[in-house]
């Protein structure tokens, strides 16, 4: 699915007085927060080149590709595999330990198929950790709604963490924008016009990230406490892979018109840098 976007650069939205996130795991990994280090040229070579193949490398698309914000169809049957087995089958058998039997199953199947088509696993062995993980627990509880308690758990470090970067003025969204637009570490902090826009929508941009994951918490939480197990595995798919393309979407309809007067400003830097040093050369001489 792609979507095309030919609107221009948004108008100044309202100001606000916060600003920071880490999102998920970003999409799978969070960038650091309140960090106050100078990021090297090398450093935020290396993040921007692993940024051009997440989510946030649809920002230099002219075109939405869903599909490619969720790691293709592999990708999107490997976030959703798992949580659906362990529904369906305990909606069956209602009993625990076949259901997270074939869940652990279908999560190593998932890592086969990747290693016979010899591709990258990570991301496969990471979310089998977590289905291991969260079999475990359930197993030692007996209660199968502990399944989806490392879940739960980590989107609440998720959404906290967002909280905290945004109150420390470092948004998650104007972070991300470092390395993928080779933006000037901060550049979000003393913004001038046109700059300034965008600082203000990747500030609220970071505040949507947030509300993802605060809506799952709120939501889960409530169905884990009353055991609800089968209620609780529908609402995880629910508000899983549906609202993340949703927030993913939005992100680029906000800030992809103002990728030219990002280039445009990044460009002029170079120029005045270059400039800089001709100059510094030609004196030493």
């Amino acid at each position: 699915m792609t979507t095309d976007n030919h609107g221009e650069a948004p108008r100044a939205v309202a100001d606000s007085s916060h600003d920071d996130v880490s999102s998920a795991g970003a999409a799978e990994t969070i960038p650091g927060i309140g960090a106050a280090a100078e990021v090297s040229d090398a450093q935020t070579a290396e993040i921007a080149a692993g940024a051009q193949k997440g989510v946030a490398g649809q920002l230099n698309e002219e075109n939405f590709d869903a599909l490619k914000a969720v790691g293709g169809v592999r990708g999107a049957i490997e976030s959703v595999a798992p949580v659906l087995v362990f529904v369906v089958v305990y909606v069956i058998t209602m009993e625990l330990r076949p259901t997270l039997i074939a869940a652990v199953a279908v999560s190593a199947v998932l890592i086969l198929a990747r290693l016979i088509a010899r591709q990258p696993v990570t991301y496969s062995v990471s979310g089998f950790i977590g289905v291991g993980i969260g079999v475990l627990w359930a197993l030692f509880t007996g209660r199968g709604e502990d399944f989806f308690a490392v879940g739960i758990i980590t989107g609440a470090v998720y959404g906290i963490a967002i909280l905290i970067s945004i109150l420390a003025r470092y948004p998650v969204v104007s972070m991300a924008l470092t390395p993928v637009w080779q933006l000037p570490w901060k550049w979000w902090k003393q913004a001038q016009p046109p700059l300034d826009r965008l600082a203000r929508a990747a500030r609220y941009l970071s505040w949507l990230w947030f509300g993802l994951f605060a809506l799952r918490v709120a939501v889960q939480v409530p169905l884990w406490i009353a055991g609800k197990v089968a209620v609780l595995g529908t609402m995880k798919l629910i508000l899983g892979l549906p609202p993340f393309l949703l927030v993913v979407w939005l992100t680029w309809v906000i800030l992809r018109p103002y990728k030219p007067i990002v280039d445009d400003y990044v460009a002029s830097i170079k120029r005045e840098t270059d400039d800089e040093n001709k100059s510094s050369t030609e004196n030493q001489k």
